[in-house]
C-alpha cells in the first residue's frame, strides 16, 4: 500500500532513503549506545529527508516545516532518552548469574587454602580456594567463579 502511494505521489527517492537511513540510525543507537552519535545522525538524516521528500512543484504541495520540525524533534528526544536509559543499563552491575557473584562477600565455613575449603554465599554452601590460608569465620571476597568453585581472598575489616 505504501509503495503504491509512493508511486502515485511524485516523491524524491533520496528523501525516502534518508528517512530510512535515519530510522536505521535510531535502531542502531538503541542496540549499541554510542553516546547519542547515531541518534544525532538519525535526526539530521530524517530532517533532511523530510525536507526534500516532496518536490515544491508537486500538485500535492510540500511538507510544511511546522509539521517536519515537531515530528523530528519528538523522534530525536525519544531516541536520546532511549539511548541514555540503554547506556545506564549497560553500566549497571549484573544482578544475577555468575557475573553478579564476583566482588560479593561470603563467609568461610571451613578453613580455605590452595586445596580448597567451604564458604557460605547467600545461604548456599560453595567450594572455594585461595592462594593464602583463610581461617573459618572470616569474611572473603569472591574474585573468580570457576564452575562450582569460587576463588576468594580475605577481606580485611
Amino acid at each position: 500500500m505504501a509503495l503504491y502511494s509512493l508511486n502515485i505521489l511524485s516523491v524524491n527517492w533520496l528523501g525516502v532513503v534518508l528517512i530510512g537511513l535515519g530510522i536505521l540510525f535510531f535502531i542502531l543507537e538503541a542496540i549499541t549506545p554510542l553516546f547519542g552519535g547515531l541518534a544525532l545522525a538519525g535526526t539530521i538524516s530524517i530532517l533532511l529527508g523530510s525536507i526534500i521528500l516532496l518536490p515544491s512543484d508537486s500538485p500535492y504541495g510540500d511538507l510544511s516545516l511546522s509539521v517536519i520540525i515537531p515530528v523530528v524533534l519528538f523522534s530525536a528526544v525519544f531516541f536520546f532518552i532511549v539511548s541514555y536509559l540503554s547506556l545506564k543499563v549497560h553500566k549497571e552491575k549484573p544482578k544475577t548469574g555468575i557475573e553478579a557473584m564476583v566482588g560479593d562477600i561470603a563467609e568461610v565455613v571451613s578453613d580455605i587454602d590452595k586445596k580448597g575449603g567451604k564458604v557460605m554465599y547467600h545461604g548456599e554452601l560453595w567450594n572455594a580456594y585461595s592462594d593464602k590460608f583463610i581461617p573459618a569465620g572470616s569474611k572473603v571476597k569472591i574474585v573468580e567463579v570457576n564452575g562450582l568453585k569460587l576463588k576468594v581472598e580475605e577481606v580485611k575489616e
